[in-house]
């Protein structure tokens, strides 16, 4: 390991430390499973150490989400990005509305078809309560079409947050979600979950490349 990490510091030996590396990768320096996975989104993980939830630490978020433009692609229209987003706990706080029991509630970030979006909303309701599930309400995302590019504009579907409550609790409610979510999925194509859980929310954008 001393004279691998000699060879990596001396910019002169790099071809010699491709050498010593298992498979080559075609002249590339550096680790096998560094060089042959290309085609990975950015990643990032930001947490509490004594898991205190916050709004800073959202904000971070979104800040270390900007810095992944890089491993971003941009559209034909040259200006509509790849998709982007964060996953976090519930807040809770937010859907008191409609539940103050969160340990038995859930919640779903859907986005619906242009058109039929009431459809397919009665549709859900009428899964969910099948699958033992009690639809609480729904609940319009607030939006910002301007910071979308032209490509992504004309997709916009509508984004709302299903609210629901159950007798089950954590793992167990967590499968019964499940189940409910993917017969939406197999009964309409054009219904699509960020998330639906009990625990964590995805909120989710195709903005343009700059945002």
């Amino acid at each position: 390991m001393n004279d691998m990490n000699r060879l990596a510091g001396n910019p002169e030996n790099l071809e010699q430390l491709t050498q010593q590396l298992p498979n080559p990768n075609n002249g590339y320096a550096g680790q096998p499973w560094l060089v042959e996975e290309r085609d990975a989104c950015g990643v990032g993980f930001l947490a509490d150490q004594q898991g205190r939830a916050s709004h800073d630490l959202v904000q971070k978020t979104l800040i270390a989400l900007g810095c992944m433009e890089h491993r971003g692609g941009c559209s034909a229209d040259r200006d509509s990005g790849d998709g982007a987003g964060i996953l976090t706990a519930i807040p809770w706080a937010l859907f008191g509305q409609w539940t103050t029991t969160p340990n038995n509630s859930g919640v779903g970030m859907v986005f619906l078809p242009k058109a039929g979006a009431e459809e397919a909303k009665s549709a859900i309701d009428r899964i969910f309560t099948e699958e033992g599930l009690t639809v609480a309400g729904w609940r319009t995302v607030p939006t910002n079409p301007a910071t979308l590019g032209a490509q992504a504009l004309d997709f916009l579907p509508g984004i709302e947050q299903i609210i629901f409550t159950s007798t089950q609790t954590g793992d167990a409610l967590e499968r019964q979600i499940y189940v409910a979510r993917k017969r939406v999925e197999k009964a309409n194509a054009e219904v699509y979950f960020c998330s639906c859980s009990s625990r964590t929310i995805v909120y989710k954008a195709w903005c343009d490349r700059r945002s």
